[in-house]
């Protein structure tokens, strides 16, 4: 099975860690990268989730980002727009995502401390619901 990996590089410090979770997960799973893309923000995930699922060689994916509280509600809108176009696109698609994504309301303590977790758990969940 192939797994496209789809990364924000905002708050590169954390998502560097997920990404690297995320490639020890499926080395440990038996299962196949067939490709990486690096975005420059959460929002920008979709767009290129989509460009991933049109390839032959993806059958799921995985996303991968860190959504931090600031001091207004926009990390809230930011998770809120990339999971729902994520969910419409593994829809539209017929592959699943692995949603390794933090936030809303995440501190960069808690962000930092969590991404290993998050980017391990989106891995399983995609080569899991591969077996649907």
């Amino acid at each position: 099975m192939g797994i496209a990996i789809v990364s924000s590089l905002f708050n590169e410090e954390i998502t560097n860690e997920m990404r690297k979770s995320t490639k020890a997960t499926a080395r440990k799973l038996k299962a196949k990268i067939s490709c990486e893309y690096a975005v420059p923000g959460v929002c920008d995930i979709p767009f290129a989730l989509q460009k991933a699922f049109k390839r032959r060689d993806v059958q799921a994916a995985v996303v991968l980002g860190a959504v931090v509280k600031g001091e207004t509600e926009h990390d809230r809108l930011i998770a809120e727009v990339a999971a729902h176009k994520c969910v419409g696109l593994s829809l539209k698609y017929e592959k699943p995502v692995g949603f390794g994504i933090i936030g809303p309301g995440a501190t960069w303590a808690k962000a930092r401390k969590r991404g290993k977790e998050y980017g391990e758990r989106a891995m399983c969940a995609a080569v899991e619901m591969c077996k649907l």
